[in-house]
């Protein structure tokens, strides 16, 4: 999946080790780290959930929310064009192969 952010203060504290350090500490920034990692490696949305197991804390119509360590949520939301919704207006998240972050706040 591709993996892009709301804003270039999130992108670089998601992407760049020594503000991933200063925004979350070094554990929670490979944390982070790794999360992104595993999204890119998915080929959807629901492979990388399965991969999640109990770090997905919520998945609703438009967005979910993950654990990221036990003092912080990331919040997740689709983007393009090629996803594909249901009749219900619900995101079919199988479809989805590009996420942005839009937020990650601590508990």
């Amino acid at each position: 999946m591709k993996i892009s952010f709301e804003n270039d203060e999130l992108r670089d504290s998601c992407c760049l080790y020594e503000r991933g350090e200063e925004a979350f500490g070094p554990f929670l920034a490979n944390i982070v780290f790794n999360m992104l990692a595993e999204a890119e490696a998915a080929d959807n949305a629901v492979e990388w959930h399965e991969i999640l197991v109990n770090d997905l804390l919520s998945c609703g119509a438009d967005a979910f929310q993950i654990a990221v360590g036990p003092d912080y949520i990331a919040n997740f939301v689709p983007v393009g064009r090629k996803y594909a919704v249901g009749e219900d207006g619900k995101t079919e998240w199988s479809s989805v192969t590009r996420l942005k972050v839009t937020a990650i706040w601590r508990r």
